[in-house]
């Protein structure tokens, strides 16, 4: 995944927390938002002569959702529930949760499928976004070989 496609991708799943996200697209929008954290900064200063101005708190406010979003759903592909960013960030002041979040962060996802959904680094990913669909579910016992086909014979 690029740049633009974590991009995309994280407004595009704005406020969802359900699903995966691989190391590529939380560090891509990682990267994203302090690019866009530092650029409000910067205006605040040329306009207001301030650092933390009206711009960095609209900026701040407005990725704010998306931010923890992306981590939870980078929690769910190493496996993890994403309930764990609430002790994560409340750590992170005594420098604990820095090291957790980050050996954590830079961990690479499962392979195949977990009980979050799909691996979202797979070819065929959009045709299993969600792992409670329906038909992802039987495409997925199938592979596995959990459906076992049996030839129906009419009787006469």
């Amino acid at each position: 995944m690029n740049f633009a496609e974590s991009i995309s991708s994280c407004f595009s799943q704005y406020a969802s927390f359900r699903g995966r996200a691989s190391r590529s697209e939380y560090w891509f929008f990682t990267l994203f938002y302090f690019l866009v954290i530092f650029g409000a900064m910067i205006l605040d200063i040329i306009l207001f002569d301030i650092m933390y101005g009206l711009f960095y708190f609209i900026t701040w406010i407005a990725l704010l959702i998306p931010c923890i979003c992306v981590w939870v759903r980078r929690l769910h592909d190493i496996n993890v529930s994403g309930w764990w960013w609430i002790p994560i960030a409340l750590t992170t002041f005594i420098f604990v949760g820095v090291i957790w979040w980050l050996v954590w962060a830079v961990q690479k996802g499962d392979e195949g499928s977990n009980e979050y959904g799909a691996n979202p680094l797979e070819d065929d990913y959009s045709l299993k976004k969600y792992s409670d669909d329906k038909s992802y579910s039987d495409r997925k016992k199938y592979a596995d070989g959990e459906f076992k086909v049996v030839k129906k014979v009419k009787k006469y």
